[in-house]
């Protein structure tokens, strides 16, 4: 990637410190980058030294060197993101930046890592100010937008904020992303299943008597009252996480191993899916938590029962399970293949 600005929206948030600054560090150490600049956009008053400094716990082995190196190449803008004029200014530091750094009419990529009620403002605002451009690329240089989960709060909320976007950029510059779907233990599972003559004909509910899927973590809310008391595990982790594996597990086998194709295949399982039972929990001090209401009915723990009503996997139940506080922290799939009889 030469000649490219990442601009971080939500650049001092929870994501951002644990997971998005140690990646670009990865990166940066990995030589992956010519020339990049990283540009983070927040409401909070802060310096780029404290952004870096926020990752640091996150980044096991930081070389100072590497880090150094990031540092160096990272600036922080305070901004009101329902601020139109807040983002003319932030177009101007950006191209000074660029022009310290000795890019033109480079590369841009703005990362929203922000609540999704921003998603629309931000999106209008980067595009009328003039930091993003409209349309299919038809220079060298691209922009690009990412949106991080959660991608809205409901299915209303999610259309509305496709339609803010569709009339604003085109749908080749957009990605919608789960930050989950990087781990190991997803992108293996496609493989697993597809190039594996072993699996693949085993996968049905004529070998399989129940499919388990567990992301519980050991920590609890971490500071993110104000987010968490809106979301709870339904829709933090179980719409969005657990889903995605079902999907990945459950569909049917793509034309191909690519992008569109798998798209389509694990769209035709979350259609077909419905839920049977549940139970819902919450963990005893979470009601004390900072910025949580004393009164709160936000479940930290769930447990479901699923089905995928097809031929498939007709009668074969998919139990998830995701909570805060639990005793270990543990993702795991379990398939359990049906008791053979022996005589």
């Amino acid at each position: 990637m030469k000649n490219t600005t990442i601009i971080l929206f939500g650049a001092t948030g929870d994501l951002a410190k644990r997971k998005l600054i140690p990646a670009l560090y990865r990166c940066v150490q990995k030589g992956q980058f010519d020339n990049m600049l990283l540009i983070g956009a927040a409401s909070d008053d802060a310096q780029p030294h404290d952004m870096i400094n926020a990752a640091r716990p996150f980044i096991p082995d930081a070389q100072e060197s590497d880090i150094k190196k990031l540092q160096q190449c990272s600036y922080y803008k305070k901004i009101d993101f329902t601020q139109a004029s807040d983002f003319i200014q932030l177009k101007q530091y950006v191209e000074d930046c660029e022009k310290k750094h000795g890019i033109a009419n480079g590369n841009r990529l703005f990362y929203l890592a922000t609540a999704a009620h921003f998603f629309c403002p931000i999106t209008e605002y980067v595009v009328d100010a003039g930091l993003m451009r409209r349309g299919k690329e038809k220079s060298e240089s691209w922009h690009r937008i990412v949106y991080e989960k959660p991608f809205g709060h409901d299915a209303a909320s999610a259309q509305a904020i496709n339609e803010c976007i569709k009339q604003s950029l085109d749908e080749s510059q957009v990605y919608r992303i789960d930050h989950y779907l990087t781990k190991e233990i997803v992108s293996n599972i496609a493989m697993i299943r597809f190039t594996n003559v072993v699996f693949e004909p085993l996968w049905s509910n004529r070998y399989i008597d129940q499919v388990h899927i567990i992301l519980s973590e050991s920590i609890g809310i971490e500071g993110r009252g104000k987010y968490y008391d809106s979301f709870g595990a339904i829709r933090d982790v179980v719409q969005s996480h657990i889903l995605e594996l079902l999907a990945l597990i459950a569909m049917e086998t793509p034309e191909k191993l690519t992008g569109e194709y798998i798209r389509q295949q694990r769209a035709h399982v979350l259609e077909r899916l419905r839920f049977d039972s549940g139970i819902l929990g919450q963990y005893e001090s979470y009601t004390a938590e900072k910025d949580v209401a004393h009164d709160s009915r936000t479940e930290t723990y769930a447990a479901l029962k699923l089905f995928v009503d097809n031929p498939r996997w007709t009668g074969v139940p998919f139990y998830v399970k995701t909570g805060k506080y639990l005793d270990k922290k543990e993702t795991a799939i379990h398939i359990k293949f049906k008791t053979v009889d022996c005589l």
